[in-house]
């Protein structure tokens, strides 16, 4: 039975397990619909006896816990489908807490198998300082990795429409049924101001 709710965590422990590039978060979703440690490890590809270990520290954290199943051994399940930072908390999400995170992404991009593939014959936009509503058609093949970045005045609030409305076409495809669905990463990262510095107060003029 798939976990609902959500799971406010309330120690740091609790935080840094979920924050572990490997075996956190990652290794938790091996168990959205109910698996045994065995069956986590041969999804990853891991040793046995290491991610029984890592599962017996999420299980102590009551980041996972027992679900019902058929076959032997222990089937877990997360303990929510949802899980939240309380404000007393936040300030475990400093820079030593999301390198790891970033640097796994940027590992992943780099070696993707299709991050080089474009369609034959087409140019690939490198740089548009003008795009707009217009540009629907991105220069590049349909499974290609892909790094799309803007810096781009925005509100606050029309930052935060942006940012949802991205998350729910994810969420919306992921319901679909399409035939041939595969494995893709999305990662969704925004923050205000611009990646390299600019002179004080050019961040809040207007064009």
């Amino acid at each position: 039975m798939p976990s609902t709710g959500m799971f406010v965590l309330s120690s740091d422990p609790q935080l840094r397990a979920l924050l572990d590039v490997r075996y956190g978060a990652h290794l938790l979703c091996q168990f959205r619909s109910g698996a045994t440690a065995s069956e986590a490890a041969r999804r990853l590809g891991e040793p046995a006896p290491r991610v029984t270990y890592h599962v017996g520290r999420l299980r102590r954290l009551g980041l996972l816990i027992p679900a019902p199943g058929p076959g032997r051994g222990q089937r877990l399940r997360p303990a929510a489908r949802r899980f939240v930072v309380p404000p007393e908390l936040a300030g475990t999400l400093g820079a030593s807490a999301a390198r790891p995170l970033l640097a796994a992404l940027t590992d992943a991009f780099l070696t993707a198998p299709a991050q080089r593939q474009a369609p034959e014959g087409r140019a690939l936009t490198l740089l548009d300082l003008d795009a707009g509503p217009r540009d629907v058609e991105l220069t590049a093949a349909p499974d290609a990795a892909q790094l799309l970045t803007r810096v781009t005045r925005l509100t606050p609030a029309a930052y935060d429409r942006v940012l949802r409305a991205a998350w729910a076409a994810i969420a919306q495809a992921e319901q679909s049924e399409e035939r041939g669905a595969q494995l893709f990463t999305l990662a969704l990262m925004g923050f205000p101001g611009s990646p390299l510095p600019l002179a004080p107060g050019e961040a809040h003029e207007g064009d």
